[in-house]
């Protein structure tokens, strides 16, 4: 999709030019490559965190942009650990890394999910430290390659979400997938999708590495093909491998990004700072959610979500038989009674999908 340059910056240091690839590639796939690189650019602008690639600069020419990111002096981790288990204090150092860096990723106002997290996409920079690279399939509110839902990315290799196929829809916990994928690879050297049983089943990571016993529970976890079954954040993953205990929540709650936030009896959420639950609204060309957008209230037992009128309408996400997203748009005033892990979309494009999206847990 793309040609990578090494380059000097004028001072000494190397830096990596990024340009879409415009020759021998189908019209489709030209645009599909010079969008593809704008979206990347006008992410990675926005993170700044030492186990993400650098933001530097960018040049457009016509409507071509070239992406200037540091260089990453390195290898792969595909290339570094295919064929090549890895123990578990090792394995570990490594997805501490990653989720580090996917932790920063999910927190509110940035919000973006990777959607695309894979060892080819990880660069291992002189056998300890790591960043992670290609941020073209990312999602941030509404920045993000076209498609219905958002989702574009599905790649053999097991990495990608069952959710993302087939018109799903991509959330956070997608993202912790493709991590559990990341790790099952670190521990057995194979791809996923290589190391399945005859009965399509997933293999336990220690079945193929004996020393890979305590960390096959976490990729087990979050690998699960029911993504109310993962790790709901990626902090919980984190504190798993670090053996912290786990906090069962007392209240019914909200999952955003990689925060939780408790509801008792009622709460308003918008983007306005006198929202009990304040949902940012970074994007310019906003704001899309309203001032007060809905209302989540306890009644007779059971919890209630209703659209305060909002300008782009709140929604109930759900999937259909064939495994594509559905949105029901909620009326003004009429409450919709909400169930264990409903996904929720405060505004909706027809074209680039929700822009925000949280699930609802009833008390554990």
């Amino acid at each position: 999709m793309g040609i990578i340059h090494l380059a000097n910056d004028g001072h000494g240091n190397l830096v990596t030019i990024k340009e879409p690839r415009l020759t021998g590639c189908p019209s489709d796939q030209v645009k599909y490559n010079i969008e593809k690189l704008k979206v990347e650019a006008d992410i990675l602008e926005k993170l700044h965190h030492k186990h993400i690639v650098r933001y530097i600069d960018r040049r457009t020419e016509g409507n071509v942009v070239y992406l200037i990111v540091e260089y990453v002096d390195g290898e792969g981790m595909y290339e570094v650990f295919l064929n090549k288990m890895s123990d578990e204090r090792e394995a570990e150092d490594y997805i501490l890394q990653v989720l580090d860096a996917l932790i920063y990723m999910h927190q509110p106002p940035r919000n973006v999910i990777h959607r695309d997290l894979n060892p080819k996409n990880i660069m291992v920079a002189q056998r300890t430290h790591l960043k992670l690279i290609d941020f073209g399939t990312a999602k941030h509110y509404y920045i993000q390659m076209g498609g219905v839902g958002g989702t574009v990315v599905y790649k053999t290799g097991g990495w990608t979400a069952p959710e993302q196929q087939y018109g799903g829809i991509a959330t956070f916990q997608s993202d912790i997938y493709s991590t559990g994928a990341t790790l099952f690879f670190l521990l057995t050297g194979k791809p996923p999708a290589y190391c399945v049983t005859s009965s399509g089943q997933l293999r336990r990571p220690c079945d193929l590495n004996p020393t890979a016993k305590r960390l096959s529970d976490v990729v087990m976890k979050a690998m699960d093909m029911d993504p109310n079954r993962r790790y709901q954040t990626v902090e919980e993953m984190k504190n798993d491998i670090m053996r912290i205990p786990p906090i069962i929540p007392s209240e019914a709650c909200i999952i955003y990004g990689n925060d939780r936030y408790t509801i008792s009896n009622e709460a308003i959420l918008g983007r306005a700072d006198d929202s009990d639950i304040k949902f940012p609204d970074p994007d310019p060309r906003g704001p899309f959610i309203s001032r007060h957008h809905a209302r989540i209230y306890s009644r007779g037992g059971q919890y209630w979500i209703e659209d305060l009128n909002s300008v782009n309408g709140t929604y109930i996400v759900y999937t259909d038989q064939y495994g594509k997203a559905q949105y029901k748009k909620l009326s003004p005033k009429s409450p919709w009674a909400l169930q264990d892990n409903d996904l929720v979309a405060l505004c909706y494009d027809d074209v680039l999908g929700p822009y925000a999206t949280f699930k609802f847990q009833k008390p554990r």
